[in-house]
């Protein structure tokens, strides 16, 4: 049977360039300078989603299952801003496809008992919840660059049919109670 419930976020805040010439900058777990890694408020964020999901309330869940993207040598970001809560639930990250192959991800998360949360890169998130609940519900069309402060939120009823949410984060200053429109 398939999960009943499936949260997804995109990873946390990222370096303001490609280079790590500029700050915000990217920092790999030990501090050290790394363009693929999170910046320190991109950490920060990561820290602060452990306790959002580990005592999570309606409309969340613990989750049970953990996706990010395998980076092939770019980016960790979506892993990373898992890490602090796989150590906390002591869940492994499944991390073995690449952007791109969201199809199969769909396959692997429905696959899942329990529930399940996804971070991902933003120009491939809208792609997941089509993937798995079909056209309805409605869910945005797209995920903008500078929003790191969301969850979207699909729950399966007892006949089969799909809901989607989105919960504002609301764990960082700067972050934005408003949604995004549905497309």
């Amino acid at each position: 049977m398939p999960p009943l419930k499936v949260m997804i976020v995109r990873h946390a805040e990222k370096p303001a360039d490609h280079e790590n010439r500029h700050p915000p900058f990217g920092v790999d777990e030990e501090g050290r300078a790394d363009p693929r890694s999170l910046s320190p408020l991109g950490w920060q964020r990561a820290g602060a989603l452990v306790p959002w999901f580990a005592r999570a309330a309606d409309p969340l869940a613990t989750p049970a299952a953990l996706f990010a993207p395998h980076h092939r040598g770019t980016s960790h970001r979506a892993r990373q801003t898992l890490v602090p809560l796989a150590r906390l639930l002591r869940l492994p990250i499944h991390a073995d496809l690449p952007v791109g192959e969201e199809p199969k991800l769909a396959d692997d998360v429905l696959a899942c008992a329990g529930p399940v949360l996804i971070a991902w890169e933003h120009k491939a998130l809208p792609r997941i919840p089509r993937l798995l609940a079909g056209p309805t519900p409605r869910c945005p069309a797209d995920w903008p660059e500078d929003r790191f402060d969301l969850a979207w939120v699909l729950d399966r009823d007892a006949d089969g049919a799909w809901r989607f949410a989105q919960v504002p984060q609301l764990l960082l200053g700067g972050d934005s109670p408003t949604v995004l429109p549905l497309g």
